[in-house]
């Protein structure tokens, strides 16, 4: 199973970014991020628009927590 809060924790490690930069690149609080952080799964609108964030394909995000 596909553990999207740890693709994300990857990604955010990689692009040297805080939950607070996150948070405003996604108009969100930055504890919604920790709370994606958290969690083994996230709505596909939401994968979509972070993996636009990170300049990936919503499958490449996906595979960061495989």
């Amino acid at each position: 199973m596909v553990n999207t809060g740890k693709a994300l924790r990857i990604a955010m490690a990689a692009n040297n970014l805080k939950n607070i930069d996150l948070a405003t690149k996604m108009k969100v609080s930055p504890v919604q991020v920790s709370y994606w952080r958290s969690r083994d799964s996230i709505s596909m609108s939401t994968i979509i628009r972070l993996a636009e964030i990170f300049h990936m394909k919503a499958s490449e995000f996906i595979a960061l927590g495989e």
